[in-house]
């Protein structure tokens, strides 16, 4: 560990206890020999054969790129710089291999999907992989640019790029560990399934130890070491990886068909709320005004119950196990078997009566009613005048 100078005061004793902790060459070498080498070429090789064996799954190919990108990240810093550096040549500074950035949107997307069951937008997927894809632009340049790049090395072990990189990641951390945050809440509202919960739990705890810990170490260098010194060796920071990557590797291997998938439905609407919305719901179908409307559609609703279309869709399927326009064309029909009997209506047709409740089309009108009634309107006028 390199000190360029040792403080006074609290910051000295500080300094003097970091160095005690880092001393001992020997101990990591052997750690690094016999656990940290074996375990990237292993999660490197993983990754590659999950994402070629089970990589027609967009979900898996998060996982894959989540995996991979931890990996070569940890191998990045053990090719130069330290006694068990895997080589002298100061150019593997500038290898561009470090996909640090993308480490947290694949992990995020990859729980998203387990939760949403659906293909993300390619538009979003650009939007949120843009700086990792960027930073490794800046990278290959450093790397064409060798030796001049050697004006980026402001110490005996870094880059300038590297700190920039992990302040990105760390403020990566905090907002989509917030965003893994809300899709955890989801799963423990909706799933009853214990080991499920324990899984999303765990990764929810990766996702801020990980950056929690870089946090402290970046701050650390900086207000110890003026960021003079690699961030405090990253023993603790390998140890993290160390302890969660493979059980990773292991629970998707092992449950390849519906890793941290939710097999049950998931629904945003609370019971209550579902009960609350179908009553303000039953209220504007049987005031009929809104109804009436012929270009009444989902974003309508939603407006006037002041929650989004897709929750209207949610709701309907819950309360009426049906779909929006079975409802609405439902309550229409009951509006004209009104209308149908009243002789103030006699002067209409009767799809003139269909029209004056809100169908667009005489094929949708009668094929509504006969699904209602199984009738068409003018049987169920003719049965009822008949009865009468």
């Amino acid at each position: 560990m390199q000190l360029i100078k040792v403080e006074s005061g609290y910051r000295g004793e500080a300094q003097a206890s970091l160095a005690r902790v880092f001393q001992n060459g020997k101990v990591y070498s052997k750690m690094y020999v016999r656990i940290i080498y074996p375990l990237i070429i292993f999660e490197l090789i993983f990754a590659l054969l999950l994402f070629t064996q089970v990589g027609k799954s967009q979900r898996f190919i998060f996982f894959s790129i989540f995996i991979f990108s931890i990996s070569l990240y940890m191998l990045k810093f053990q090719l130069y710089g330290t006694v068990y550096a895997l080589t002298s040549s100061r150019i593997a500074l500038f290898i561009p291999i470090s996909f640090l950035l993308l480490v947290w949107p694949s992990l995020y997307f990859f729980l998203r999907q387990s939760v949403e069951k659906k293909a993300i937008p390619i538009q979003e997927l650009m939007v949120h992989f843009a700086p990792g894809a960027l930073f490794w632009v800046f990278q290959i340049a450093s790397f064409l640019m060798y030796p001049l790049s050697e004006k980026l090395i402001y110490n005996s072990f870094d880059s300038v790029l590297v700190p920039i990189e992990q302040v990105l990641f760390v403020l990566g951390g905090c907002y989509y560990g917030w965003k893994i945050l809300k899709i955890r809440e989801v799963v423990m509202q909706k799933n009853s399934n214990a080991s499920l919960r324990l899984r999303y739990g765990i990764f929810t705890a990766f996702v801020f130890a990980v950056t929690m810990l870089l946090s402290l170490m970046l701050f650390t260098n900086f207000f110890l070491y003026q960021g003079q010194v690699t961030t405090l060796d990253y023993h603790l920071l390998w140890l993290m990886f160390t302890l969660f990557v493979p059980w990773f590797c292991y629970e998707a291997w092992r449950n390849r068909d519906a890793f941290m998938l939710i097999t049950g439905q998931v629904y945003r609407l609370s019971d209550q709320k579902v009960g609350a919305l179908k009553d303000k719901f039953d209220q504007i179908l049987r005031d009929g005004r809104t109804i009436k409307d012929p270009t009444l559609g989902l974003a309508n609703i939603a407006e006037l119950l002041e929650v989004s279309p897709r929750e209207i869709t949610e709701l309907i399927r819950r309360a009426y196990q049906s779909n929006f326009y079975e409802v609405v064309n439902s309550s229409r029909v009951e509006m004209v078997k009104t209308k149908l009997l009243q002789s103030d209506f006699d002067h209409l047709t009767n799809e003139a009566i269909g029209q004056l409740c809100g169908f667009r089309s005489k094929t949708t009108f009668i094929k509504a009613f006969r699904t209602v009634t199984g009738l068409t309107p003018g049987q169920y006028k003719e049965n009822h005048k008949a009865s009468a």
